[in-house]
């Protein structure tokens, strides 16, 4: 096993298992009742612990509130004739204890914006100090081929949806177009018109169909080339699973991670710092990080240029000063 495996604290462990409950629900398409009592078994497995409603047999998924599944919201459409609403569940998450990125703004389409404004109304009236964000890169829903027989179900992320539904508009776009239609992320957009392309929903003019494989890359797909919906599509299975992870939503939300607990761990060595300080009241450098490493080191192990940083910023707040004769020497001031 390697150093860093062995450095690992709980949150990061943690956040890799929870990745992994996350890709079993977008693929296995199980209900978030379902994943959300996976969810909890695992993590009192792990923390040891137990739910805190003694009544329950399978413990509540922590931070999390399933709105639709009160009818909470249902009765709020009904109230407010709200009759022309995508069917939809709202899984919202508290970020304290989430560690997911905020995806990139795009542009949402008729079909769903109206579904979304009336969720934020019904919520912030419900809960007035707090504010959503859409993780869509963690979103999916289904889509119906209205143009095929047999109508095939399609099962896409979010933004493979806002990509399909502009072909309600018009039948032929360049790419070009389309991305300034949706303001996906010049990137992220590629990435998705290239899944789709494999998928041979669309297809492009300037690209031969032997070329829609494995093969086909991004960099493959230029601007002006014309995308068509693929009127002939034909597939063996009706509902079509094509809700693949995105490289660079993957990595946005690892960068994220890691940099959320290198935050976290400079507050966790200032918070031990100050503690050993407000008890010996002068310290040698040296000695002061020895006994930092020896507090934490059950936890994680702390980097001894890390450690200096953090001293430096207590005394930029003036928690700490050097001695003017010893430079190697600490005071605490509080």
């Amino acid at each position: 096993m390697s150093r860093i495996d062995r450095d690992l604290n709980f949150n990061e462990t943690w956040m890799r298992v929870s990745e992994g409950l996350e890709r079993i629900y977008r693929i296995q398409e199980i209900s978030p009742s379902s994943h959300g009592e996976l969810y909890a078994l695992i993590y009192y497995y792990c923390t040891n612990t137990q739910p805190q409603s003694s009544g329950s047999k399978i413990p509540r998924r922590p931070a999390q509130n399933n709105l639709h599944d009160g009818d909470q919201y249902q009765t709020y459409c009904e109230k407010n004739k709200l009759d022309d609403i995508v069917d939809f569940s709202v899984i919202v998450l508290s970020s304290n204890s989430w560690l997911f990125a905020a995806p990139s703004n795009f542009i949402l389409p008729v079909e769903l914006k109206k579904t979304f404004d009336s969720f934020i109304k019904f919520y912030t009236q419900q809960h007035t100090s707090r504010k959503l964000t859409w993780l869509h890169q963690h979103s999916k829903g289904d889509l119906q081929t209205l143009y095929t027989k047999p109508r095939y179900i399609l099962h896409v992320s979010t933004y493979q949806m806002v990509v399909l539904l502009l072909f309600n508009k018009l039948s032929r776009w360049t790419v070009e177009r389309m991305q300034e239609e949706t303001q996906i992320k010049v990137d992220l957009f590629l990435q998705v018109l290239c899944g789709l392309l494999k998928s041979k929903l669309i297809t492009c003019a300037e690209i031969n169909d032997n070329e829609f494989d494995e093969d086909l890359k991004e960099t493959d797909i230029k601007m002006n080339y014309n995308i068509q919906i693929a009127e002939d599509f034909k597939s063996k299975k009706i509902k079509i699973n094509l809700n693949v992870p995105l490289k660079s939503v993957e990595q946005k939300d690892i960068e994220d991670l890691h940099r959320t607990i290198d935050e976290d761990r400079k507050m966790i060595i200032q918070a031990a710092i100050v503690r050993i300080m407000r008890a010996r009241q002068t310290l040698k450098d040296a000695l002061l990080m020895q006994e930092v490493i020896q507090q934490l080191s059950s936890r994680f192990e702390p980097e001894i240029s890390v450690i200096k940083k953090c001293i430096d910023m207590l005394i930029e707040k003036e928690y700490l000063e050097r001695q003017s004769n010893e430079n190697d020497v600490l005071h605490y001031l509080a």
